[in-house]
């Protein structure tokens, strides 16, 4: 990865092709190079081993809801390249992210509400866009959530004045709602701020709880601290 990255930070968007919409249960998209980017409502759909670049907010996304009923469930995302967007590289619940390489966005890679698997993914250079306060991994809500085994890299020498502008591996707060049962386990993070947030946001959900980070390794290129908890 090092050796083939070229960042791409204040270059104009050349890749305003329309969303890829999966509609159809069961779908497999496998061993293509997408230069959109993809919203999923469908259940048990894979995208495995694509590249996926685009200028659109997300690069995938499957978090919407029909009524009571989320737009997608079992949604595998596995050894892709997702590079490029406005937000987030993966903007998913009922998900599973495995095997990733999610770099050179303007704002976080993955976000996450409930019900998800993070394994294995390479985050790095985030946060091209003016103002961005980026994360390797962010959680706003929710429950059920796997963390591990993941190399989260944005070291503060990395972004403190230059174009890229990261604020934590893992920003874990109870903006939107209660967060509860999180393993993060076995994963390498360095840089942000603090490295780790693990708060109450202070609209009325309080703190995160059932959480159990264990078995991880903390590099020291960050502003203020590996972790900052509740």
């Amino acid at each position: 990865i090092a050796a083939s990255f070229v960042s791409t930070a204040g270059a104009s968007p050349s890749l305003a092709i329309p969303t890829m919409t999966i509609t159809e249960d069961g779908t497999v998209i496998e061993n293509q190079v997408i230069n959109t980017n993809i919203v999923v409502k469908a259940h048990d759909v894979t995208i495995r081993r694509c590249i996926i670049t685009t200028n659109q907010l997300y690069g995938i996304k499957n978090h919407g809801w029909v009524g009571n009923e989320p737009i997608s469930k079992n949604l595998l995302v596995e050894n892709c390249i997702i590079t490029g967007p406005t937000s987030a590289g993966i903007y998913g619940q009922y998900i599973t992210i495995k095997g990733c390489t999610i770099y050179d966005l303007g704002a976080d890679a993955i976000k996450v509400s409930r019900e998800a698997v993070v394994k294995n993914n390479h985050c790095h250079h985030l946060g091209k866009k003016p103002g961005a306060h980026a994360d390797c991994l962010q959680i706003r809500g929710g429950e059920n959530f796997v963390i591990e085994d993941n190399w989260f890299d944005v070291p503060k020498s990395e972004t403190v004045g230059n174009a890229y502008k990261s604020n934590a591996c893992l920003m874990i707060g109870s903006d939107v709602g209660e967060i509860t049962t999180i393993s993060i386990r076995n994963n390498y993070m360095e840089g942000g701020n603090y490295t780790v947030y693990l708060r109450d946001s202070g609209n009325g959900y309080g703190s995160p709880v059932k959480v159990r980070m264990h078995g991880n390794t903390f590099g020291t290129d960050y502003n203020f601290g590996p972790l900052s908890i509740d």
